[in-house]
């Protein structure tokens, strides 16, 4: 099997975005677009990041329909670290010239100036080796995320340097989206 190049670095590895994000891009996978295979980052929690590199980051998911549970096989994430013990890592994800989404779900008390900085970081060598923008999309339950994103990163890029604010301005989109699902903790069955 020949290695995909990773188009999305996703911050939050959390439940749902195993469940549904990766699973999405799982669906696309399959239909022959290998654009959407995902570099995971783990914020500052190791589990999840060491139970997926021992099962070679696959995993499965339960999907009920109301009658019979069945059990699919998710490949959609490749390679997945910690933001918090490989920093570099991220930055270099994020600048990757094959990146083209960057998604996070990582709730309400995961938009810190952290976060943003570590966005600004990749971006930032992104503009250095004149690669176009990314579009950064927060997929969680905070109302206008993308907004309030945008504006922490411009924050955090506003005092390193005003063009690379005007470049993420004119070269990134923050959408904002609203999901709100539960997903039940993972287990080992």
């Amino acid at each position: 099997m020949s290695v995909i190049p990773t188009g999305v670095v996703h911050l939050g590895l959390g439940a749902f975005h195993r469940a549904y994000q990766a699973w999405v891009f799982d669906q696309l996978i399959k239909q022959g677009d290998s654009r959407w295979s995902v570099f995971g980052v783990a914020i500052n929690n190791p589990n999840t990041v060491n139970a997926l590199h021992a099962q070679n980051h696959r995993y499965s998911v339960q999907i009920s329909d109301g009658y019979k549970p069945t059990f699919q096989w998710i490949h959609a994430i490749g390679n997945s670290c910690v933001a918090a013990t490989h920093r570099q890592q991220v930055i270099d994800a994020i600048a990757s010239p094959h990146k083209r989404w960057l998604t996070l779900t990582i709730t309400e008390k995961g938009y810190t100036p952290t976060i943003a900085q570590l966005i600004v970081d990749g971006l930032a060598l992104r503009q250095q080796l004149s690669l176009s923008g990314l579009t950064i999309a927060s997929c969680d339950n905070l109302s206008g995320n993308g907004t309030q994103l945008k504006n922490l990163c411009s924050v955090q890029a506003e005092q390193q340097n005003t063009k690379l604010t005007q470049w993420i301005y004119t070269q990134c989109a923050f959408p904002s989206s609203i999901v709100d699902r539960i997903v039940p903790q993972a287990t080992d069955l």
